[in-house]
């Protein structure tokens, strides 16, 4: 771990002993490799983040900036480092910087989290910002703010402002980056809109296809695929041709997360009939739409509540760190891995009923 040291108040992580989850073939695809306390102090741990390079998980609290190296003998969630009351998140690997949004006051700012005793960096204060994405290709951070019609822009190297993105709407949520686009929702303006990074315009971005909005938005980092989550659904979709490879219907809004070591789709739903029951499965992702893969934990009334670009977090009394246990690409799925961009807090949402893939 490369934070400087600071006065620490942990809560033990505990190592999980289970067998890791088989495909059909007998080869493990994920495992729980931890799990974390909910809270710490009485105030929650959530908006995780992952160094792979490291392999450290961060997490944010009122507290301040929680993490976990997964590289320890006898991992611990260590911290807080940093008082201050972060909500949310966003890692860029390339820079080993992270990202972050705070409040009491309210700042964007960074912390380079690779080197020794470094401290926060102030990008800007007096403004409390509700959405942050990392784009990769200019290494630039995008940041939004309830009820403002802007999308502020940072160099993420030099922390210079460099650009105010005009949105054709009131204000931007769920922004997601790929190499080159951001894409994000509107409050007040249904569907989906892409911010291109070369030039910093937005616009909208029509799916051929059936989705629907407000979504959780969840991006391969590569730039191949954009996933969506909705009410009773969630669909894969094809960035270059901005079409619905295929979608799975569910009873109740379901979550999503996507692992790009893997290349896997990971969903989570509920089951309520004859009684609660979570179900988590993983799905190839190709051109020919959404197949599972594997069905991972079934029967915990337990669902997705982070993601990040290395694995997942599910949510229980404790979070449970999944992750791939080897890569398990197909011809489907198979692509270089990349470190491109940063994670996306998933929400909680829990959805029902065995899904029915549709084209």
């Amino acid at each position: 771990m490369v934070l400087s040291p600071h006065a620490l108040r942990a809560g033990v992580l505990t190592l999980i002993v289970a067998a890791p989850v088989l495909q059909a073939s007998g080869d493990p695809v994920y495992a729980v490799v931890a799990t974390v306390p909910a809270a710490v102090n009485g105030r929650f741990v959530h908006s995780f983040v992952f160094d792979p390079d490291q392999q450290v998980l961060y997490a944010a609290s009122d507290d301040g900036l929680l993490h976990v190296d997964l590289r320890a003998e006898r991992p611990r969630l260590e911290g807080p480092v940093f008082d201050r009351k972060m909500y949310q998140l966003e890692f860029a690997p390339d820079l080993g910087r992270l990202f972050f949004l705070a409040r009491d006051p309210d700042l964007v700012g960074y912390v380079d989290v690779r080197r020794p005793g470094a401290r926060p960096v102030v990008l800007a204060s007096g403004v409390r910002g509700s959405d942050l994405a990392y784009e990769p290709e200019r290494q630039e951070v995008y940041v939004a703010f309830a009820r403002r019609p802007t999308v502020l822009v940072f160099d993420a190297r030099s922390a210079a402002p460099n650009a105010v993105v005009e949105l054709p709407g009131w204000f931007a949520t769920g922004l997601e980056a790929t190499r080159g686009t951001v894409f994000a929702m509107l409050g007040d303006v249904p569907g989906l809109f892409a911010i291109d990074a070369a030039t910093h315009q937005a616009a909208a971005w029509p799916v051929k296809g059936r989705v629907s909005t407000p979504a959780q938005i969840e991006a391969d980092p590569t730039g191949r695929y954009l996933f969506l989550a909705w009410n009773r659904e969630f669909a894969a979709i094809d960035i270059a041709t901005a079409t619905v490879l295929g979608r799975v219907v569910t009873a109740t809004r379901p979550t999503i997360a996507f692992d790009v070591d893997t290349g896997q789709l990971i969903a989570s739903w509920t089951d309520e009939s004859p009684g609660p029951t979570q179900h988590l499965v993983t799905y190839d992702v190709g051109p020919d739409g959404l197949r599972e893969r594997a069905r991972l934990d079934e029967g915990r009334n337990h669902g997705i509540g982070e993601s990040f670009d290395h694995g997942f977090v599910q949510r229980g009394s404790d979070w449970s760190i999944w992750r791939g246990v080897t890569p398990i690409p197909s011809a489907a799925t198979a692509a270089p891995s990349a470190r491109a961009g940063g994670s996306r807090p998933g929400r909680t949402r829990p959805s029902s009923a065995r899904p029915s893939p549709r084209r």
